[in-house]
């Protein structure tokens, strides 16, 4: 080959190497690369999981309480309800109280259920520091203390686990808890059911 031409044929091989080696990324290239498909990759997902969301059924809500609300008559089997309608007039006034009327029958669809019922307390007993521990809970103000009496199915004694300050008499509660059959007698009357693991509210309707 003449001198000439193998010059020109180098410079020709050189070029095509030279281009050849432009092509080809280096290291540092491939990772930037491989680094941005694995970016697009993520915020694809990203995407995906918001898209998701957004069609997704909303979760069920938490029952703010599991204590079922009960109104009192609940608490009278239909035979004693009957009797109460057809009894005399409430009185509150005077001093004598009345003999207690009504029975110590009870609802069995009622027991052993987280329930609250609204009413009002009157004071069975007291701590040192005059904080409540034990009460008769009944559905009207002055109860027990003027003539007559709740039936005794229509009122409810309470054991208080720890002592909690005396609400004033006048003032509606809410009583929650574990309503359940049981016979107490005092001087004030007799009720015939209990509350377990009870606590009280301020009434707030």
């Amino acid at each position: 080959m003449k001198p000439r031409l193998f010059i020109v044929f180098a410079a020709v091989c050189a070029a095509a190497c030279s281009q050849q080696h432009d092509r080809a990324p280096s290291s540092d290239a491939v990772a930037a690369a491989n680094g941005a498909d694995a970016g697009r990759i993520r915020a694809a997902q990203i995407r995906a999981q918001i898209a998701a969301a957004r069609t997704a059924p909303e979760p069920p809500l938490v029952a703010a309480s599991d204590h079922r609300e009960l109104d009192w008559l609940e608490l009278m089997p239909p035979a004693d309800l009957a009797a109460l309608e057809n009894g005399p007039p409430l009185s509150h006034t005077g001093q004598r109280r009345m003999a207690q009327q009504g029975s110590f029958a009870t609802v069995s669809s009622v027991t052993g259920k987280n329930v609250k019922l609204p009413g009002y307390v009157v004071p069975l007993s007291t701590d040192d520091q005059g904080a409540l521990t034990e009460f008769f809970f009944v559905p009207y103000f002055g109860a027990c203390l003027h003539v007559p009496p709740p039936p005794p199915n229509q009122i409810v004694h309470v054991v208080l686990g720890s002592s909690v300050p005396s609400p004033e008499m006048w003032n509606p509660q809410w009583l929650r808890g574990r309503l359940r059959a049981a016979t107490t007698e005092n001087a004030l009357g007799g009720s015939a059911y209990v509350m377990e693991d009870a606590s009280l509210l301020p009434y707030d309707g």
